[in-house]
């Protein structure tokens, strides 16, 4: 092999070493098909998510995950369900820095009211990067063909370029009084570790000494 050639093969490791760890990680969804319904949202981990909820449940009890048989736009059939009042949070901690969040929420069916999002993003020594706020009074019909209103939304933080080592989310509602919050599809984008790039160069100075 010359020595154009183990550089090229050692450049093409650079690349894939890259395109695959970005790639294998890109379009990370978290649905929560895969978690049975009832299970806790606090301390529930889903790949290399780990989901974090305030100890506040007021009259739903605890944040955990359901499925109603509720078709909606932006969440799957078994989503997370909690209560959107003061103080409630939903958090979530990645095993690894990411970018490119976003996640699809609801607020009760049946009821044409703003819903609000506060997003607030960590970098990985837990300083807040950021607060994003979300409000919708988009509304759809269900999917069961009456006039029910479907309040939803999609909070898209793809343009935040920033990694990000957690995230927390505070729903709230125009309503007087405590509301359900659905959370579902949190989709993301892992951030390859530098280590992954050095694997690609460990045999470089070995071939090519080889070679000559």
């Amino acid at each position: 092999m010359s020595v154009h050639s183990v550089r090229a093969f050692v450049s093409g490791l650079s690349v894939a070493a890259v395109m695959g760890g970005a790639g294998s990680a890109r379009g990370v969804i978290i649905d929560f098909e895969s978690v049975v319904p009832g299970t806790a949202a606090d301390g529930l981990v889903v790949g290399d998510a780990t989901f974090e909820t305030s100890s506040l449940p007021v009259f739903l009890g605890d944040p955990e995950i359901i499925t109603d048989n509720t078709q909606f736009m932006y969440l799957s059939d078994h989503f997370l369900i909690g209560t959107a009042s003061a103080g409630n949070f939903l958090g979530v901690d990645f095993a690894q820095p990411v970018t490119g969040i976003s996640f699809g929420f609801a607020g009760p069916i049946g009821l044409p009211e703003p819903l609000n999002a506060s997003v607030t993003l960590y970098d990985a020594n837990s300083q807040i990067i950021g607060v994003y706020s979300f409000d919708t009074d988009t509304l759809t019909f269900d999917m069961y063909g009456s006039n029910a209103n479907v309040l939803e939304g999609l909070a898209d933080m793809t343009g935040v370029g920033t990694p990000v080592s957690r995230m927390e989310v505070i729903f709230t509602f125009s309503l007087p009084f405590s509301q359900s919050y659905k959370f579902d599809n949190l989709s993301y984008t892992p951030i390859p570790a530098p280590s992954a790039l050095a694997v690609a160069f460990i045999g470089a100075p070995v071939l090519l000494r080889r070679r000559r």
